[in-house]
């Protein structure tokens, strides 16, 4: 997806609208000015570590929202679907 959008960045293509399904949800979310680059990989691995199946799920989920709270979000600049 990032390389898509600098690909039709350079041409001047300007998206109305973004969105991403799993891991490229935090990237459409990165892109469209919700929150910086490294604040979209401290929550993408920080959730990576989340399985449910775990034992320590429940601690790692705790973790992932204690980040979550951490992070600096804005409004989009883009629409997001």
């Amino acid at each position: 997806m990032c390389k898509r959008w600098r690909m039709s960045a350079c041409v001047g293509v300007r998206p109305a609208a973004l969105f991403g399904h799993g891991a490229g949800a935090y990237v459409a979310a990165c892109l469209a000015g919700v929150f910086s680059l490294e604040d979209a990989l401290r929550l993408v691995v920080s959730y990576g570590r989340v399985r449910p199946q775990s034992p320590a799920a429940d601690a790692r989920l705790a973790e992932f929202r204690r980040l979550a709270e951490k992070v600096s979000y804005s409004r989009p600049q883009r629409k997001l679907i």
